[in-house]
């Protein structure tokens, strides 16, 4: 976990200079684990839009796990270029998603863990 824009972008950089692909950012808390919230937002919008920026500034994509509604629609506006398992997405998230040409990874085997 990384605090504030500046602590966010340098260790993007130090990913990328360790030879990451794609910079994956938990946008919120999870379902599969004890105490986790999917609701809690992890970033601010500032923060999140340093991270997308220094990631594409490095050629690199950036994908977010993102389950909570405000968390999605918070790495869509920054421009993220995936969501993973996206599963309380709204409508308007929906919609930011066509519009930013974003790409959607379901994780099926969630949605079937969280209805059992």
């Amino acid at each position: 976990m990384a605090d504030g824009p500046d602590e966010i972008r340098r260790l993007i950089r130090e990913e990328v200079k360790h030879g990451a692909d794609w910079i994956k950012v938990m946008a919120t808390g999870g379902v599969m684990s004890a105490g986790d919230n999917p609701n809690h937002t992890a970033y601010t919008p500032e923060e999140l839009a340093a991270a997308v920026d220094e990631t594409h500034r490095l050629g690199r994509k950036i994908t977010v796990h993102a389950i909570g509604t405000e968390g999605i629609k918070a790495a869509l506006r920054a421009g993220v270029d995936c969501v993973e398992h996206g599963i309380l997405i709204d409508d308007e998230g929906i919609e930011l998603m066509k519009e930013h040409g974003t790409w959607l990874v379901p994780t099926l085997y969630v949605l079937n863990y969280v209805v059992e």
